[in-house]
């Protein structure tokens, strides 16, 4: 029994509704920041590309593949920041509002975030799901399969100070976030996703005595076993994003040759390995 290709959820939908063919990921980028907060920058503003220089190729395609995004300012700071930009993605504000909480005025200035990167990836799949009933042992064995359709991550990075607009692409707190992007962005992640996907799953179910077996029941067991695996994949990014603040200290430093992460962050540059 096949289930018909499930639409692509947008923004609004999301919003209103959790489905399994769309999924967000919140991920904090967290950048110690060595400037002071300029004090005129009071309001949470799109930047336009148009106002930035021509980006390197490399930089260009990583923000057209990941569709990034950027704002900068501190008017999350105050409460009614966040209420006054309705368009911000809800990832991005969630991460804004856990920023706010924390950042106190208690916080040293040298601590606060420099920058946030969040995104949020909208992914599109099709069912193929089949299942079996045995009434004697009342036990439901469903053969769970799904076949990825689309893979789409959406970034927004902000600034809580605009670097320089003629260095922009040369900042090292632009290049870090970028390095976040690129890792959300890695293909392996897509590819392993559509892998488990793939080899699918069994399970059996064993049901009460007021219980039915459905196509209903079948369908909601799929829906959750790719939450639960495209979670998984969540989590491995997460570790990622983690690992590189770790070995930088934030971007303050250049991602040492010998990380594991330097292949996939830095995969035209040659390592000497003796």
């Amino acid at each position: 029994m096949n289930d018909p290709l499930l639409p692509v959820w947008n923004s609004e939908n999301i919003r209103k509704r959790w489905a399994f063919s769309t999924l967000l990921l919140r991920t904090l980028s967290l950048i110690l920041s060595t400037a002071i907060t300029a004090p005129n920058l009071v309001a949470q503003t799109p930047l336009s590309l148009d106002r930035l220089p021509e980006s390197p190729t490399e930089l260009k395609t990583l923000s057209r593949e990941g569709q990034v995004r950027f704002v900068f300012g501190t008017e999350h700071l105050e409460s009614v920041g966040l209420q006054t930009l309705p368009e911000l993605p809800t990832e991005m504000r969630n991460a804004l509002q856990s920023q706010k909480q924390t950042n106190d005025r208690s916080v040293a200035t040298e601590n606060r975030l420099s920058a946030i990167t969040t995104y949020r990836v909208e992914f599109r799949f099709a069912r193929q799901t089949t299942w079996n009933w045995n009434p004697l042992t009342r036990t439901m064995t469903i053969e769970m399969r799904a076949r990825l359709q689309s893979w789409k991550p959406i970034h927004t990075i902000w600034f809580r100070r605009l670097p320089e607009l003629d260095d922009f692409w040369d900042s090292p707190l632009v290049l870090h976030e970028f390095d976040h992007v690129q890792l959300s962005t890695d293909p392996a992640m897509e590819k392993r996703f559509a892998t488990i996907l793939r080899q699918g799953n069994r399970e059996e179910i064993q049901l009460s005595g007021d219980q039915k077996p459905s196509e209903e029941l079948a369908t909601v067991k799929t829906d959750q076993w790719v939450q639960q695996m495209f979670q998984e994949i969540v989590e491995l990014v997460d570790i990622r994003y983690r690992e590189l603040d770790q070995i930088t200290l934030h971007g303050r430093r250049d991602l040492p040759p010998a990380s594991p992460l330097y292949k996939t962050l830095r995969p035209n540059t040659a390592v000497n390995t003796r």
